[in-house]
């Protein structure tokens, strides 16, 4: 799913470059959300998954920082590449770095076994998440 939504995400952006039209360009930049939307939930959750305590804010942190400093640096080489050439220089890193996430290993849920059935992923999952939001709910700063 990260591999995809990167490429989605790299190739929308260098096709932005290219469009004529004001809707080319919206429906560009709809398919670089949509690509991102599917990285950045996937990998936090995964981060959640690998990590515990303080180094998981640690590791999200981290990951949440570079997606800052990512903006950043392409602020940075639209400043000196300029448009249109910086969109379509900036989609290169995006595919091969998709290229290198795409050979790492996925890994499997603690909770789950690989044989289990979507029906019990989601029951375990849900109650999880009802137990977990009690306890949040339980502090008063949180509740507003």
């Amino acid at each position: 799913m990260i591999t995809i939504g990167i490429v989605i995400a790299s190739l929308a952006g260098a096709a932005g470059a290219f469009t004529t039209s004001y809707e080319g360009l919206a429906l560009s930049r709809a398919a670089v959300g949509f690509g991102t939307a599917a990285v950045v939930p996937v990998a936090n959750s995964i981060l959640g998954q690998l990590f515990d305590g303080a180094n998981k804010a640690s590791r999200m942190a981290i990951f949440n920082l570079g997606l800052f400093f990512g903006g950043v640096v392409g602020v940075g080489t639209g400043m000196v590449l300029g448009f249109p050439v910086v969109v379509v220089a900036l989609a290169g890193p995006g595919v091969l770095l998709a290229l290198v996430l795409v050979r790492l290993p996925v890994p499997v849920h603690p909770e789950l076994s690989p044989s289990s059935s979507l029906t019990q992923g989601l029951a375990v999952s849900s109650k999880k998440f009802f137990g977990d939001a009690r306890v949040l709910l339980r502090i008063r700063t949180l509740r507003w």
